[in-house]
């Protein structure tokens, strides 16, 4: 008997023992606990967007932008009231030469008449003034588009707070097929190994398992290395620890999260441009309104130290007109900027609509291309995951190829990891476009 013969046996012994090992390995390092459940304490798309939101010092900044805004409305209300001052004066010389409003006064204090020292109430009222409604109604508008421009400053914090959640999940996930696959080679590497110290395999078969092996490992630290990165990023973003924080993969992101950002009913960017634009036609009204009489009342009461030329009287009312014929042009080309300003706001909604609309497009698009290949890729992986475990029960029954294996890994790896691109890059597509449109996630 040839020496070879008698090695048959034991060869056959070791490659059974290798198998054995082998195939519970690989069961061991199938997707479904490689891709165990995530943690409980994994982010939520809602959870990241409040806490972005909470966090961002800009949406904080136009919050506060609102307050100025709303107290604008209440300054140009004030004109509808009168105004109360208790007013005084003392002065020598000359009779009234630091009277008639040299100081701000009104009233009896303004009186040449009166002998100083003098004081009293003043009170003045705006009777007939058409000004006043327009520019309360511009500051209104005023006002809504500056809630608005909190809604586009929101919009673009929800956008990039999308953008570092789905590439953290985009990145672990990439790393967990990595991770898995490079478990998958290096157990077959171990098994070729053995075989080929006893000739049933030669050593191009090792090396070739090797480089794959070596590729895999490669593939995944690189993507562990972009998984921290972006987790740093969003965490910087949200203002969190990056070792405080878990998000889920692509196998374990609870897709009904998406549905949780409220639709809205239009986008804020065309929002404020329409609000911008009233607040423009208003301004409009309120310089031609300049061309109107206006009717002031003045009433004071008070006292002083004595009345020249006149008996003392300590009460003092009156109304005035006053209408404007020539001003220097200063009325008209106020009317004119103002109408030039309007029109350019006009022009802003058209722009901001097409923009919307391209953007909206461009969203559809891109779902549409993401929706089309996940369909396709999902059977694909269900398929490679079969054609896996179809060769790797061939080559443990020593009638199929170890190419097969190998070709089997490969696509595995492939179809894994562009369906983790395409459900990644659908889920932030969908949640782009329904912030882009005025939708956000209630607080």
């Amino acid at each position: 008997m040839r020496i070879t013969d008698k090695l048959k046996p034991l060869s056959y012994i070791l490659g059974m023992g290798a198998s054995l090992f082998f195939a519970a390995s690989v069961y061991a390092a199938s997707p479904s606990s490689s891709f165990a459940g995530a943690p409980s304490s994994a982010l939520t798309l809602p959870q990241v967007l409040r806490m972005a939101e909470d966090y961002n010092p800009d949406l904080k900044a136009a919050k506060a932008q609102e307050v100025q805004a709303e107290k604008e409305i209440t300054i140009q209300q004030s004109f509808y009231y009168p105004t109360l001052n208790l007013q005084g004066l003392a002065s020598s010389g000359f009779p009234g030469s630091n009277q008639h409003g040299f100081i701000g006064t009104a009233g009896l204090v303004d009186s040449p008449f009166a002998d100083a020292p003098v004081g009293g109430l003043v009170s003045k009222l705006n009777i007939l003034d058409l000004t006043i409604p327009f520019k309360v109604s511009s500051a209104r508008y005023f006002l809504e588009a500056t809630k608005q421009h909190t809604e586009i400053i929101r919009y673009e914090v929800d956008w990039k707070a999308l953008g570092y959640y789905f590439d953290s999940i985009r990145y672990l996930s990439d790393y967990l097929i990595w991770k898995d696959i490079y478990h998958r080679a290096r157990v077959l590497q171990h098994i070729v190994e053995r075989l080929v110290k006893t000739g049933q395999h030669n050593l191009a078969d090792q090396y070739l398992i090797e480089v794959q092996a070596g590729l895999a490992s490669a593939e995944q630290k690189a993507y562990h290395k972009r998984y921290t990165a972006s987790l740093k990023n969003l965490a910087l973003f949200i203002g969190k620890k990056p070792e405080d924080m878990v998000v889920p993969s692509f196998r374990t992101f609870d897709k009904a999260s998406l549905k949780k950002i409220a639709p809205g009913a239009v986008s804020a960017f065309i929002l404020k441009a329409v609000a911008d634009a009233e607040s423009a036609h208003s301004l409009v009204n309120a310089n031609k309104a300049e061309n109107y009489p206006k009717v002031i009342g003045l009433g004071s009461i008070g006292g002083m130290a004595a009345a020249r030329l006149t008996p003392v009287n300590d009460t003092s009312v009156g109304v005035g007109l006053n209408f404007p014929l020539f001003e220097g042009f200063r009325i008209q080309s106020g009317v004119k900027k103002a109408q030039g300003f309007e029109t350019e706001r006009q022009e802003q909604i058209k722009g901001l609509k097409l923009y919307v609309d391209e953007a909206n497009a461009r969203y559809d698009e891109s779902i549409a291309y993401d929706q089309a290949r996940i369909g396709v890729l999902k059977p694909l992986a269900k398929t490679t995951e079969s054609a896996f475990s179809e060769a790797r029960q061939r080559y443990l029954n020593y009638i199929g190829p170890l190419v097969d294996l190998r070709d089997a890994i490969q696509y595995l790896a492939q179809a894994q990891g562009e369906l983790n691109d395409s459900e990644t890059d659908l889920w932030f597509n969908a949640a782009s476009k329904a912030v882009l449109n005025g939708g956000k996630v209630s607080q």
